[in-house]
């Protein structure tokens, strides 16, 4: 963001400005300690356009004077008159929207507290790159305008990105993806995403949301979500098949966002599962489909979702589904997810719990709770323990080793503890009425040790996983494993 504003103020530039722009080297912004040193280059870089600056000299006379009137200005306290907000140069956002969003704090703050709390608003919109302040003094008192200027860059944002990874033991996989947004389709703030992914996922999610009042507060949403990918079902713990596992959902939600950190969204979705078998032992395809109601709710105070070093995350899920409105499923399924995250000097400590439940109902294969994969009983395979409900926690530690450069902004060395807790398991020889009747249980632990970037093609992972009852694995990501 300092770049962006940079930037944009040098553009701005004219003939009769002087720019004065010391020497400064690597030296970082972040390097308080030896602040006093760079001073002296200051002082060489303007004495280097003296030239240009004696052109804003005065006589002492002229320069006393107006240092007088400008203490005794700045001494006597002027009354703030007003607070204006401009819009007249804004080429896609909605004037509206901004008046929606202002006339709200407004009304709950103070002249004085409603500047700053307009400023967080205005950005946290997510439309514009800067939001100026300037002052102007009336002969009633002083008046202070601000005005949002949108991003020089879209309203439609196009994004491309990687993942790679692999187990070290010949199990690999690559998916390249891309991100369309398209912003303010109409006055109403009309916007349409969509995400295309192609490599080991395979899959296609576009989406329209709709605000439904200025201040966008409720939104009216549209979807369809398509994915195909080949899995490994696994019982008790040995490979048994591989398969192709494709679910296509459509759907239709309301959404509503109190704050820009937390959503509730409420909707109706269709499911259709179709699993094939690809190698191994044979198995009859599974063809179903499945009509639910959701409701969900999403809390994100974390500062990084890679590497967090302060901040909380929460989410709740709740879904049912109806035989009775076309589906071949009937089941219940809730889920709870808290991620908090502690840091102090190049310590982090991330804590998550999660807690899953079917009510007592039998959910499809596909819609079971997984276990398996990097820091989610790490050892496992992904998706190796498939179950009708449990638990997970997990602790992770991690050092900075060093600051990083362009390529990579820093280095972590870390560990972590994980433990599940799987009831009912549908990849299992056990059957599940049996499993029900003795409440089989089975808690299970895992643990990793690792070394990552955060580059700026993503998080880097090296690591390695430990699983319970002799379970290794090799981890190496590129991107969010």
């Amino acid at each position: 963001m300092t770049d962006q504003n940079v930037n944009t103020s040098l553009a701005e530039l004219q003939s009769g400005d002087v720019l004065i722009q010391p020497l400064l080297g690597n030296f970082s912004a972040a390097n308080f300690r030896e602040a006093t040193g760079i001073i002296g280059r200051g002082e060489d870089a303007a004495r280097a356009v003296s030239d240009r600056l004696q052109e804003f000299s005065v006589d002492e006379t002229t320069w006393q004077a107006w240092r007088s009137r400008t203490v005794e200005a700045s001494a006597a306290p002027r009354a703030l008159a007003a607070v204006e907000v401009r819009t007249e140069n804004l080429r896609f956002v909605n004037p509206e929207r901004i008046t929606a969003v202002l006339d709200e704090i407004r009304a709950k703050s103070s002249e004085t507290a409603f500047v700053d709390r307009a400023v967080d608003a205005l950005y946290a919109t997510d439309d514009f790159q800067r939001v100026t302040l300037r002052t102007e003094s009336l002969p009633t008192g002083n008046v202070v305008i601000i005005e949002p200027r949108e991003k020089s860059w879209g309203p439609n944002y196009l994004r491309f990105g990687t993942t790679l990874t692999t187990n070290l033991e010949g199990e690999s996989g690559f998916s390249v993806f891309a991100d369309l947004r398209a912003t303010w389709l109409n006055d109403q703030g009309l916007e349409s995403r969509t995400r295309v992914s192609l490599g080991e996922v395979m899959s296609l999610r576009t989406e329209l949301l709709q605000p439904l009042e200025r201040r966008q507060r409720w939104i009216a949403g549209a979807f369809l979500d398509a994915s195909e990918r080949i899995d490994t079902l696994f019982l008790d713990e040995q490979p048994f098949t591989r398969f192709s596992n494709t679910v296509v959902r459509s759907g239709l939600e309301l959404r509503s966002r109190d704050q820009t950190d937390e959503e509730w969204r409420l909707g109706l979705e269709r499911s259709w599962y179709d699993l094939r078998r690809e190698s191994g032992i044979g198995f009859a395809p599974v063809r179903a489909h499945a009509t639910t109601a959701f409701l969900r709710f999403t809390y994100d105070r974390l500062d990084d979702w890679d590497f967090p070093r302060r901040g909380l995350y929460a989410s709740m899920k709740f879904e049912q589904a109806f035989e009775a409105l076309g589906g071949s499923a009937d089941y219940r399924k809730a889920e709870i997810e808290l991620q908090k995250a502690l840091g102090s000097g190049r310590h982090s400590l991330s804590l998550l719990g999660r807690i899953g439940s079917s009510f007592g109902t039998d959910l499809p294969f596909v819609e079971g709770f997984a276990l398996g994969g990097f820091q989610n009983l790490s050892g496992f395979a992904d998706r190796q323990i498939i179950a009708n409900g449990g638990g997970f926690g997990r602790a992770v530690y991690a050092y900075q080793l060093a600051g990083g450069g362009a390529a990579a902004r820093a280095f972590y060395l870390g560990a972590s503890l994980e433990a599940g807790e799987i009831r009912e398991r549908l990849n299992s020889t056990r059957p599940l009425t049996l499993q029900r009747d003795k409440f089989f249980v089975d808690l299970v632990f895992a643990s990793s040790v690792f070394l990552a970037a955060d580059t700026a093609l993503g998080p880097l992972y090296l690591g390695a996983g430990f699983g319970e009852g002799g379970e290794r694995a090799a981890y190496l990501f590129l991107g969010r494993p």
